[in-house]
């Protein structure tokens, strides 16, 4: 499926500050929806919301490492980086949800369960409508 400019445009937005890479596997994810670009654009976005002085690689960071007291992540950034997530995949994590997850890899294996569902709503996550509140 082909990108609209504007969607490239947002996506490109809602990365700004994360390497190439990251917008690369986030451009090729909105092509295909091939959730093994997932854990890029994760960990493309979390290292951009890491504090100054970080470490900075996650890819190489084992997959049990805490989010908040092992990688440096404030609750702040991850909200920040949840947001980005939730732009570019076009899916929708709840704070409920969002307390769940402690790990990378429960952060990367949530991410790509909601992914493989279909994004918001039971779309396809391609361009995500903002999801009306509940009555």
């Amino acid at each position: 499926m082909s990108i609209s400019d504007s969607r490239r445009q947002e996506i490109t937005s809602a990365l700004k500050r994360c390497s190439e890479k990251t917008v690369a596997a986030a451009l090729r994810f909105q092509e295909t929806r091939d959730p093994a670009d997932v854990p890029t654009i994760v960990y493309g976005v979390l290292e951009r919301e890491l504090p100054e002085g970080s470490s900075g690689k996650l890819e190489y960071a084992p997959g049990s490492s805490r989010l908040i007291e092992g990688i440096g992540l404030d609750s702040l950034g991850l909200m920040e980086a949840v947001m980005s997530v939730e732009d570019v995949l076009g899916i929708n994590i709840d704070n409920s949800e969002l307390r769940k997850i402690a790990t990378l890899d429960d952060l990367n294996g949530f991410i790509r369960e909601k992914v493989e569902a279909g994004g918001p709503n039971g779309t396809d996550g391609a361009n995500p409508e903002p999801t009306p509140p509940s009555q």
